[in-house]
């Protein structure tokens, strides 16, 4: 009985540990967050483009990203502020009709999506409201769309990095944002990416199997031992000094040495 409650208690306790939550830290610069692959918008377009969204682009890694906005494109380079000196991406709040006036009008985001789960992700933001207060924020979400962590940094006439590191390569989608409701710019972002799982089952030893030639040898030297062992069978039966045998009469010897006379 105390074996089974032990047994039961150990897999509880198992399946707390299984079940804890990866862990999460906000990064507040580049060269603490240590990427290993970046998100480059000197790669698409040329300053002052309107990007169509949603804009698919790759990392220097080679990782695809998928960028989305506020629904009306995003212009490469339309604000540089205190991002420079990497390249900038901005989002565009509202479209414009013919006659130049706003339209379509909605919350200003910038949304960065990969098919690979990622470790850490970060990128200095600035709202585009000079000598203007603004609280930037940026939240990451997994592959089920599920918030994993939100957080914020404040900035005035500057550009504060934020990002995200986890102890799992578990965040597939950023989203930075501000409270002002205008718009806003990220520049070149940081991102590690998630080490490959290496397998804890042991793998089980592969077994050799003889080649042609060594079983055509075991088999040429097995008839070797039959063949020596049947010729020895037929071998006359020697007798050592010390055995006693009965020896035959001389005319059954006679009679067969010379098959005279019918042996009896």
């Amino acid at each position: 009985m105390n074996s089974r409650r032990t047994w039961a208690a150990l897999a509880a306790v198992a399946g707390i540990v299984t079940a804890a939550p990866a862990s999460a830290t906000l990064v507040s610069s580049r060269d603490a967050l240590g990427g290993d692959d970046f998100l480059d918008w000197a790669t698409v377009g040329n300053s002052f483009d309107t990007l169509a969204e949603p804009l698919e682009m790759l990392t220097t890694g080679g990782l695809t990203a998928t960028v989305r906005g506020s629904g009306n494109g995003l212009v490469r380079d339309g604000f540089l502020g205190s991002l420079l000196p990497y390249r900038t991406v901005e989002t565009l709040r509202c479209g414009f009709d013919a006659a130049g006036q706003p339209t379509n009008c909605g919350v200003p985001r910038i949304s960065i999506s990969f098919a690979t789960g990622l470790k850490a992700f970060g990128a200095q933001i600035q709202d585009i409201g000079f000598d203007e207060r603004f609280l930037g924020s940026i939240s990451v979400f997994d592959l089920l769309g599920n918030l994993l962590e939100t957080y914020t940094a404040a900035g005035f006439n500057s550009a504060p990095f934020l990002g995200v590191s986890r102890s799992t390569a578990d965040i597939f989608r950023i989203d930075f944002g501000t409270n002002t409701g205008r718009d806003f710019a990220i520049n070149s972002a940081d991102l590690l990416r998630g080490l490959p799982e290496v397998p804890t089952d042991p793998v089980p030893p592969t077994q050799s199997v003889p080649e042609p030639s060594s079983l055509a040898l075991f088999g040429l030297g097995l008839s070797g031992v039959l063949f020596a062992r049947r010729r020895r069978s037929h071998l006359p039966f020697s007798t050592s000094s010390t055995s006693t045998t009965r020896k035959a009469p001389d005319s059954v010897a006679n009679c067969r040495s010379r098959y005279a006379c019918p042996c009896p």
